[in-house]
């Protein structure tokens, strides 16, 4: 089978129906896997893509994430500048050109939290993004974050799953 007939095949089967455009699955987002593909891709220069969004650009995924993962990555772009050594202007630019046209941010209320794995995050600012990966799965939980990833919701390398995807 030619690239071009599998990639024909893979757009035409779509894992869940519901996705707009046939998008194969659904990605919640966290601040901190964000913050380190706009530092990588700054690092790796103008042409470099981050598989989270080479996965958008071929329609493979659709990306949520929490509206507080919005003001988290603005607010940790001076710590990934200083370690990153790339000026927070750019790394700024990068994000708002690049990563906020695919993003769709969701104001999920935590209130009233009932699900076990979403009780089971110790660290109340990553409760939206548990609460909010259960409300759209089936999705994959792109995050670094250790209170997503001992209850269960992401995966141990979420980089890999992107790399798959892509």
């Amino acid at each position: 089978m030619t690239d071009e007939r599998l990639r024909a095949l893979m757009v035409s089967t779509r894992l869940d129906p519901y996705c707009p455009g046939g998008r194969r699955f659904v990605g919640v987002v966290d601040a901190n896997a964000l913050l380190s593909c706009v530092g990588n891709d700054c690092r790796k220069g103008t042409y470099w893509r981050s598989g989270l969004l080479r996965m958008t650009d071929r329609g493979i995924a659709t990306l949520y994430a929490s509206d507080h993962v919005y003001w988290e990555v603005y607010e940790h772009l001076e710590k990934i500048a200083r370690w990153s050594k790339v000026p927070v202007d750019v790394l700024r630019a990068r994000f708002e050109a690049n990563y906020l046209p695919v993003l769709r941010f969701v104001a999920v209320d935590t209130a009233d939290v009932v699900d076990p794995q979403v009780l089971a995050i110790t660290d109340p600012d990553d409760v939206p993004t548990g609460q909010l990966a259960k409300l759209v799965g089936p999705c994959v939980v792109f995050s670094e974050d250790r209170h997503l990833r001992k209850p269960g919701l992401a995966p141990e390398d979420w980089r890999a799953i992107t790399g798959f995807a892509v």
